[in-house]
């Protein structure tokens, strides 16, 4: 219990220092180009409210706030009433500063320009952290369909196993997440999409309907393809026959590339006896075979698969191998990779045994967890077979990282634009409270996990800013581009009103975004939820009665 106490705090204080690293890195793009312009810095803070600590140093006074989610720099000369105002840093009668030198509109523009141009190059950085480690698991889904239920609309309409999806309606997919997400800002536009989807080289359109409520699956009977990794092979099949074993991958069938082990009964249909090529992956290589058709004897593995052990590490030491089966752990019969890590997280560094299920026979081993001080819980150095994919751990290359990033953020402002789409994706979008539980969940997965998320919001956080909003760096820079072609320096009192007007937009857009995420997340109150009618002395004489009975 105190362990687990003890690991929340960590976790909070991680999320903390994560999140105000972001703040700190576009305020100090902001501030260095300021600086380096001779620009009037006054105030440097990290988050906003009552100083926790505050010191002038050379004319500037540098802060840290109560309230740790944001932070800013005080540019008079760049923002010269509104948003010192805003952000409390009037004089005591309420009046702003003045008699400040004007500064040329390409100065403005730098020094706007330079707090998203610092959070992208931070999200560069963890792009490279991520793409030099090799514990970081990643990998992007593709459009190819594992499984499609029976009994569903999908099925009937004609989708099966293999397929790929081409595009959505048009607009072209690469991969799962992208699918997923054209198919719930269309869901607005109407409740059936059309799927281009390609099997074997030849390409058709389908018109399905999405899901009315979405919960993992965007269209009903439709789930994405998965390795086809053997669980069980059992004796007597032709799976036995052809040499194959639990672990294995099966990568390809007769020449056609296999998506999921649904998709072994489309490959055989219509060639049942036939004996055809086969290869697996195993132990990281391609192993031939030939197998007769169907396949049989085989069932696919459950996630409590081992896919790599980190040498050194209790689970090297106690002779666990990739492609283990793990089944019991201490005592503890496990039943998903999830389980498995949990089991082991709430454990004891004591010496345990583990079952394991190798080539078809269990091994009981003794394997004794260590407690890591990197990620601050224990563990045994092993690594599930098939990691879910989330969108901020997609690519592995530092600019595939990036770009998705970008292309995510742009795809979702400009369904905000288009008829149809624009309900959709504000529902998509989170606040601050999305966002910690986001980057919460991201640190309890792993630190990688967490720089993945991190990465991903800095480079959200730099095109918002971008947005030719005034309050937002985008605002300023189209006042100073307008002030470098008319030559006129814009009205104060109107860049002003604007500001303030928008600031205060902005402020109740948080506000409302801010209760919808714990009304989605966390339930409504007590107070605020909707009392039922009253019931009549009836129906509680016959709840009374009801009870009774029971």
């Amino acid at each position: 219990m105190l362990q687990e106490v003890i690991q929340n705090v960590y976790d909070v204080i991680v999320l903390v220092v994560l999140f105000g690293v972001t703040i700190f890195v576009h305020e100090f793009g902001h501030f260095l180009a300021a600086l380096k312009l001779g620009l009037v810095v006054e105030t440097f803070s990290i988050g906003f409210g009552p100083a926790i600590w505050k010191k002038k140093i050379k004319g500037i006074t540098y802060k840290v706030a109560w309230v740790p989610f944001g932070g800013y720099v005080a540019l008079p000369q760049l923002d010269p009433a509104a948003m010192s105002v805003l952000q409390g840093e009037p004089d005591e009668n309420g009046n702003v500063k003045g008699g400040l030198p004007p500064i040329r509109p390409w100065r403005k523009i730098v020094v706007s320009v330079a707090g998203p141009f610092g959070n992208v190059l931070f999200g560069v950085l963890l792009a490279w952290i991520i793409y030099l480690s090799p514990e970081a698991q990643v990998g992007a889904s593709s459009t190819s369909i594992g499984q499609v239920s029976t009994n569903s609309v999908a099925y009937a309409v004609g989708l099966r196993p293999g397929d790929n999806v081409v595009a959505v309606n048009g607009e072209s997919v690469g991969t799962w997440y992208r699918f997923s997400e054209e198919c719930v800002l269309r869901a607005g536009e109407s409740n059936r999409v059309t799927l281009t989807v390609e099997y074997l080289g030849e390409r058709r359109n389908v018109t399905v309907p999405i899901a009315e409520e979405i919960r993992g699956q965007v269209i009903d009977g439709l789930e994405r393809a998965e390795p086809c990794l053997f669980g069980v092979i059992q004796p007597g099949g032709s799976a036995e026959a052809a040499g194959l074993r639990i672990g294995d991958i099966l990568k390809e069938l007769d020449g056609i590339p296999v998506v999921s082990c649904e998709h072994l009964d489309r490959i055989g249909k219509g060639k049942e006896g036939r004996t055809v090529p086969v290869t697996v992956e195993r132990d990281g290589e391609a192993v031939h075979a030939s197998v007769k058709l169907p396949v049989t004897g085989v069932e696919p593995a459950d996630p409590c698969i081992i896919g790599a052990v980190i040498p050194g590490r209790p689970a090297h030491r106690a002779g666990i191998r990739a492609r283990d089966v793990v089944k019991e752990f201490n005592g503890t019969e496990i039943v998903s990779w999830e389980h498995f890590r949990r089991t082991v997280g709430s454990g004891t560094t004591n010496s345990v045994p583990i079952v394991v299920e190798r080539g078809g026979e269990l091994l009981t081993l003794t394997v004794t967890p260590e407690y890591n001080k990197k990620y601050k819980r224990i563990l045994v150095g092993a690594a599930p077979g098939i990691v879910p994919v989330v969108p901020w751990m997609r690519y592995k290359e530092p600019m595939a990282q990036v770009k998705g990033d970008a292309m995510g953020i742009v795809r979702i402002l400009r369904a905000l634009t288009t008829p149809g789409q624009a309900r959709n994706a504000a529902g998509a979008i989170g606040g601050p409270v999305m966002i910690m539980l986001a980057l919460w969940t991201s640190i309890k997965t792993s630190m990688l996990n967490a720089v993945g998320f991190l990465r991903f919001l800095n480079i959200n956080l730099a095109i918002l800013n971008l947005l030719p909003i005034p309050v937002l760096d985008g605002g300023h820079i189209v006042i100073a581009l307008w002030e470098w072609l008319t030559r006129r320096k814009a009205h104060a009192k109107l860049v002003n009103a604007l500001t303030n007007v928008f600031a205060v937009l902005l402020i109740l857009l948080m506000l409302v975004i801010t209760f919808r995420d714990i009304r989605r997340f966390f339930g409504l109150p007590d107070f605020l939820k909707r009392k039922p009618a009253a019931e009549s002395s009836e129906d509680q004489e016959n709840q009374q009665e009801d009870r009774q009975e029971e």
